[in-house]
C-alpha cells in the first residue's frame, strides 16, 4: 500500500503546482544581464525551512523571509543556493523563491534571477517544496537530477545551472530519515553517489567545468554521505575556509522563536569540484532577531556564506 501511495503521489506531483503561484518547473526566471567576470565567486546557501505541518513554521516563515532577505542584501553574494523553497496557495505563501527574489531585488538594486524545482509534496494538500537557486549574475543550462533512490512519499531532486563565465552550481536537500534502507544502504547515501556520479561527468571529458554543491545533506563531515561525494574529487569549503570550531554546526536545536536554541551537526555544505577553493568562509543567518518583542531565527538551519576561488 504505502508503493501504490507513493506512486500516486509522484504520480500527481506538479500537476497544477497551486495554479498561479507556479513558477515553470526547473527553468530560468528573469535571468539578470550581469556577466560574472572574475576569479572569486561568493555564495550562500540556506534551507528556508517550509511551513507545511508546523503551525510555527508555517506562521512564521514571511517574517523569517525577510531576515533572509535583508541579511542576503546586505552581503550581496553572487548565488544564493536555497532548499525547503515551497509553493502554496496565494493565501498562504505562494512561491517562496518568487518572494525572495523580488525582495532582494528590492532591497539590494540588484536584478535578480532564479530557478526552483517543486517536485516534492502534491496538489492533494496544496503543497509543493524542493530546492532552488538565486542569482544576480546571468545563468542557464538548469538542470534537475531526479534520484532514483527515494523514501516514500517524497522526491528529492537537485537543481543545476551554469553560471555564465563561472562554474555550475547545483543545490539539493538529500533524504533526512536515518532508518530508511534499501538493499543495506541508507537511502541519502544512494542519493549523494548518484549525485557524485552526476557531478563527475560534469567534470570531466571535454565540456568539463568547475562545479559548487551546495545544500542540506543531513549528515556531518565524517559520514558515508560525504564520503562518496568526496570520492568524485569533492573538496569542503567551509572546512577549508576554517571557521571557529564554536561556530561548526548548522542545524538548530529548538524552535524558531526559542530564545535558547543552538546548533549542533554541521550538516550544511558548499563543496567545490574541478579545482574550486575557498578563500574564506563563515556561518550567516546564524542569530535570532527580535520580531513583535519576540525572538525569531531565520530557520533552523544557520547559512554557510563562501567567497570561493576558481581554477
Amino acid at each position: 500500500m504505502a508503493a501504490l501511495l507513493a506512486a500516486l503521489a509522484a504520480s500527481i506531483a506538479c500537476a497544477g503546482c497551486t495554479g498561479e503561484c507556479a513558477s515553470p518547473d526547473g527553468t530560468a526566471v528573469d535571468v539578470p544581464d550581469a556577466l560574472f567576470d572574475g576569479d572569486e565567486l561568493e555564495l550562500v546557501t540556506i534551507n528556508l525551512l517550509h511551513g507545511w505541518n508546523d503551525e510555527t513554521n508555517d506562521a512564521t516563515l514571511d517574517a523569517r523571509l525577510e531576515l533572509v532577505a535583508a541579511e542576503l542584501a546586505a552581503l550581496r553574494p553572487h548565488v544564493v543556493l536555497v532548499q525547503e523553497a515551497s509553493v502554496t496557495p496565494p493565501d498562504r505563501h505562494c512561491n517562496v523563491v518568487t518572494t525572495l527574489r523580488e525582495r532582494l531585488a528590492a532591497a539590494s538594486g540588484d536584478a535578480w534571477g532564479s530557478a526552483h524545482a517543486h517536485r516534492n509534496g502534491s496538489e492533494l494538500v496544496s503543497f509543493f517544496e524542493g530546492p532552488g537557486l538565486l542569482a544576480r549574475v546571468a545563468f542557464g543550462g538548469v538542470e534537475l537530477l531526479e534520484y532514483q533512490a527515494q523514501q516514500a512519499f517524497e522526491r528529492r531532486v537537485a537543481v543545476l545551472a551554469a553560471i555564465d563565465g563561472g562554474p555550475r552550481i547545483a543545490s539539493t536537500h538529500l533524504a533526512h530519515h536515518d532508518d530508511d534502507y534499501r538493499d543495506g544502504t541508507l537511502i541519502r547515501v544512494l542519493q549523494a553517489r548518484e549525485l557524485a556520479e552526476r557531478v563527475a561527468a560534469l567534470t570531466s571529458g571535454a565540456n568539463a567545468r568547475a562545479l559548487v554543491l551546495g545544500g542540506d545533506l543531513n549528515d556531518p563531515p565524517e559520514s558515508e554521505t560525504i564520503d562518496a561525494l568526496a570520492a568524485q574529487g569533492a573538496v569542503d569549503l567551509w572546512g577549508q575556509g576554517a571557521p571557529p570550531e564554536a561556530e561548526q554546526g548548522t542545524e538548530l536545536v529548538g524552535a524558531v522563536n526559542d530564545d535558547d536554541a543552538s546548533y549542533a551537526r554541521r550538516i550544511d555544505y558548499l563543496l567545490g569540484f574541478g579545482g574550486v577553493a575557498a578563500s574564506s568562509c563563515a556561518r550567516v543567518l546564524d542569530a535570532p532577531v527580535e520580531v513583535e518583542g519576540a525572538p525569531l531565527w531565520p530557520s533552523d538551519h544557520a547559512g554557510v556564506h563562501c567567497t570561493v576561488l576558481l581554477p
